[in-house]
């Protein structure tokens, strides 16, 4: 009987805490990323650290545009975090920030098109650190508590004209998960899912105040 009960007490002690050191996820200081953009001409606002934003400040307000090109996402397969993992994980990862971008900008009323125009302003993205660890690393944390890894991922967009591809705004994000509950505690892609679906609604706020 006693063992039955310390067996039961040390599954609801490990389902605890996998789920308190489950993520959802926190904006991150970026450290030696470099752009493949020109930034000269280009201004850092300094004001919105962690993330890194450059501005080119004869450009009109993004407010101004209501219709979208969203470039398929990219990524750089050069990063060593990304090599690791399996190309399906990474294909999901961008289909669902594409995604994620696209319904909250058609929710906020702005049209997805594909052709270029003088009003329309085209979103790129390129994921250029992934990392996704896995579940099952998380779970065996528990038998030998060490801090439980999460989902980290760091995202390049670039906001530009859709016809003269001059560049209006340069944002450079990193996102990692922070242990604190979360609805899915089992899977550290809900880390990366998370910052997408948060981008999602500050690109579409960016868009709206401008």
């Amino acid at each position: 009987m006693k063992t039955t009960s310390y067996s039961t007490y040390f599954l609801m002690l490990a389902a605890t805490i996998l789920t308190l050191t489950a993520c959802s996820t926190v904006n991150k200081p970026i450290k030696n990323h470099v752009s493949s953009y020109d930034l000269s001409k280009l201004k850092q606002d300094e004001s919105k650290l962690p993330s890194i934003v450059y501005a080119n400040s004869s450009s009109p307000s993004l407010s101004s545009y209501k219709q979208f090109i969203i470039d398929p996402v990219a990524v750089n397969k050069s990063a060593p975090s990304i090599k690791k993992l399996d190309p399906s994980t990474v294909a999901d990862m961008q289909q669902y920030l594409h995604e994620s971008v696209a319904a909250e900008l058609r929710a906020a009323g702005h049209s997805i098109v594909a052709t270029a125009d003088k009003d329309t302003l085209r979103i790129s993205f390129t994921i250029s650190d992934l990392k996704i660890p896995s579940a099952a690393l998380n779970l065996s944390n528990i038998i030998i508590p060490v801090s439980a890894s999460v989902g980290d991922v760091t995202v390049e967009t670039v906001f530009r004209e859709s016809q003269g591809d001059r560049i209006n705004t340069i944002v450079i994000t990193r996102a990692a998960g922070a242990r604190i509950l979360n609805k899915s505690p089992w899977s550290t892609k809900a880390d990366i899912k998370s910052a997408f679906d948060k981008w999602a609604k500050d690109i579409r706020d960016a868009l709206i105040t401008g």
